[in-house]
């Protein structure tokens, strides 16, 4: 055989780019050498690892919670589990981690700041398994702090809790509306770090209107309470 792939022609350099290709399927990088020609790539199939692995995730999918989950895969080495591995976790979001098998050939990682459904890919050798980490919709509360407010002359402070969780969200802007003798109204104010938005409001119609509260899908309403000459304090 050759040693030169300029003699190689036809039936020649597709078995040298088949010997490649298969080589590197099974984790042999390997180049052609004109010192060693087609028969020193027949020989590094004796590096090939011969021992059969077999990986695959203890759960199809796993749920994040606060934007991280544990997840963990199970490695075999010719049907009986490998412990002391070092197995690769890659997800679609372009981060990274390792963890090492036990003695019951599981690998455990943390994975974090998750902003969104990500597949995560675990590897070891040539085998490789793959789940998905969803990341639950973030729920919403809001709550007025008063059923019924009343206006002075049409004038009135409405106040408004947003959580999430049960822990307050600061820095949301939330959105309140009603309509009254002007016509729709829409007014917006932000959370303070407890989580409360107050907002100054002039309604122009008189006795009872519907005020609304939005944040995303979390809302809430109130009453305001404008008789015709206004509630004095």
């Amino acid at each position: 055989m050759s040693n030169d792939t300029s003699t190689l022609n036809g039936s020649l350099l597709e078995m040298k780019d088949q010997l490649i290709y298969e080589l590197g399927q099974q984790g042999v990088t390997a180049t052609f050498d004109p010192s060693t020609g087609l028969l020193g790539l027949i020989a590094r199939i004796g590096d090939i690892d011969r021992n059969s692995y077999h990986i695959e995730f203890n759960s199809s999918s796993y749920e994040a919670s606060g934007g991280s989950a544990t997840i963990s895969c199970t490695l075999q080495e010719n049907y009986a589990v490998k412990s002391g591995a070092t197995v690769t976790f890659t997800g679609s979001d372009s981060s990274s981690y390792s963890g090492i098998t036990n003695n019951n050939g599981v690998a455990t990682v943390t994975v974090s700041n998750l902003g969104s459904d990500t597949t995560f890919t675990c590897s070891y050798a040539n085998v490789s398994d793959t789940c998905t980490v969803t990341v639950p919709a973030t729920s919403y509360s809001l709550v007025f702090s008063q059923s019924t407010y009343y206006a002075d002359f049409g004038d009135v402070t409405v106040s408004c809790t947003l959580t999430s969780g049960g822990t307050p969200v600061s820095g949301a802007t939330v959105t309140f509306t009603w309509s009254d003798a002007l016509g729709p109204q829409t007014v917006t104010a932000s959370t303070n770090a407890n989580g409360v938005a107050n907002k100054p409001l002039y309604v122009s119609s008189a006795g009872e209107t519907t005020l609304t509260a939005t944040y995303g899908t979390a809302t809430a309403t109130c009453t305001i309470n404008n008789d015709t000459f206004g509630v004095l304090d």
